[in-house]
């Protein structure tokens, strides 16, 4: 191109060249301000390596220094520096031993799917991935995607990466790493057909443990654990005496020794606020205050630890030398009700449940049996 003689400031001289460039036919090539007094060549689309012109400057008289321009008698290159494509997905797996919901990704058949393209021209079809049905640890997904892409032939790579939120804990997230550099390094992923796009890159935000949270596709709901004695307490009076009246209650791996008063009980609500004083009362331990509640369910006694208590284990226990437990409990029947899920391209897991019976417990004929719920269905 040839710039017309005269005096210019640097953007006079940038909207002339700018204007020979698309009368060229280079509109994708641009002259941009480069520091106080400086001219740059760019592009989006392809790489200036040289330039070359004659006798060209920048003279400003407002700056001290005279910077002349690489539009010298002479050719000079810039450094091209070639990076790879990223893609970088959301903190979405909970860094935990214990909340097993949310430590893991769980692939089923409803979010398997992950239709990727790499390194390729934007008409080429996706390439569809199927992830296999399981719970995976984040460096397990890692491994799993990995494997996928080598078998498909995609020069990608997958690592997962730490992220810590105040208040919440550390999560770990995804990025997928292009091995090739330059403009033709790319990644690109079909949202809308990837059934494990939400599972794997989509960020969650949750609040307490074992309770309500939110996801970025629906909300998952929970209720809370509780024990249930087994015993069906019908007849009453009831007199507690002597050698048969206390049992022991574990509250997150702390034990505690309740002690009732001797003497006869006219109903069970009648027991159950004895219970509760003992439990809540003014001179209850602080481990279970205010923590625990006492309730009935039936003709039995239940237990359930109070919303936002912190609790997250709690099983009853007998006293050595001492039948209060299997009088009031005859061996704690723990329930867990299931959560209920409304979302897309999530999934659920299923419960785990322990149950805590002690060595030395007496299970009588009558209640041996044990019984699990799922779906409503008992088995």
């Amino acid at each position: 191109m040839k710039l017309a003689t005269g005096y210019y400031d640097r953007q006079q001289i940038m909207n002339m060249i700018n204007s020979e460039l698309t009368t060229l036919g280079l509109s994708n090539v641009e002259a941009l301000a480069y520091g106080d007094s400086s001219i740059q060549i760019a592009s989006e689309d392809y790489f200036v390596t040289g330039l070359k012109g004659n006798m060209f400057k920048v003279d400003d008289p407002a700056i001290e220094n005279i910077y002349t321009s690489v539009f010298y008698d002479n050719i000079k290159y810039g450094t091209v520096v070639e990076t790879q494509a990223v893609f970088k997905g959301g903190a979405v797996l909970l860094n935990s031993t214990t909340d097993t919901d949310h430590n893991r990704f769980v692939i089923t058949g409803d979010n398997n799917k992950l239709l990727i393209r790499a390194n390729g021209n934007s008409a080429e079809p996706y390439v569809e991935l199927t992830l296999a049905a399981d719970s995976y640890t984040a460096s397990q997904m890692t491994s799993l995607l990995n494997n996928a892409f080598a078998a498909n032939s995609l020069s990608l790579t997958a690592t997962y990466y730490s992220e810590y939120v105040s208040g919440a804990g550390t999560f770990y997230g995804f990025q997928i790493i292009s091995a090739e550099s330059g403009v033709d390094s790319k990644i690109e992923i079909d949202i809308a057909g990837s059934s494990a796009y939400d599972t794997l890159f989509r960020n969650c935000s949750y609040t307490t443990f074992r309770s309500n949270y939110t996801y970025t596709t629906g909300t998952y709901s929970y209720t809370s654990s509780y024990a249930t004695g087994a015993a069906d307490l019908t007849e009453f009076p009831l007199t507690i005496s002597e050698g048969a009246d206390k049992f022991g209650i574990n509250v997150n791996g702390t034990y505690y020794e309740i002690a009732l008063e001797q003497r006869g009980y006219s109903s069970l609500s009648d027991l159950i606020t004895e219970i509760d004083d003992k439990i809540n009362g003014i001179n209850a331990p602080a481990g279970l205050k205010d923590k625990v509640t006492v309730s009935a369910s039936g003709s039995n006694i239940r237990f359930t630890p109070v919303s936002g208590s912190g609790i997250s284990t709690l099983s009853l226990s007998a006293v050595s030398g001492n039948t209060g437990y299997k009088d009031l409990f005859v061996g704690t029947n723990t329930t867990y009700t299931e959560r209920t899920a409304v979302s897309s391209g999530t999934s659920v897991r299923s419960p785990q449940i322990t149950l805590n019976i002690p060595i030395g417990t007496v299970i009588d004929s009558a209640v041996k049996a044990i019984h699990s719920y799922y779906s409503s269905d008992s088995c």
